[in-house]
């Protein structure tokens, strides 16, 4: 479970919370390729099957809100064991 983190500067409170995504599917539709297209800006022509699960960071700044955002993102491979 996550929970708040609470960041000190400047006088400042910057509030820093984490969020969990999990991408699961079909096979071979492209969830790695949307994955990396969005955290690394990325995109790989060529197909090759995620065995595992592979996780990923991107860090969402709001400075009008002053909040970050992480997202934890976890790419899921052989999701066919996870529709039973």
């Amino acid at each position: 479970r996550y929970q708040k983190l609470i960041i000190y500067m400047k006088n400042n409170i910057l509030e820093s919370k984490k969020c969990k995504v999990v991408f699961f599917g079909e096979n071979n539709v492209g969830k790695t390729n949307i994955i990396t297209r969005y955290v690394k800006n990325f995109y790989n022509e060529k197909y090759e099957s995620t065995n595992n699960s592979v996780n990923y960071h991107k860090l969402l700044k709001f400075d009008d809100y002053n909040t970050n955002i992480e997202l934890l993102i976890w790419d899921t491979g052989l999701s066919s064991r996870f529709a039973q």
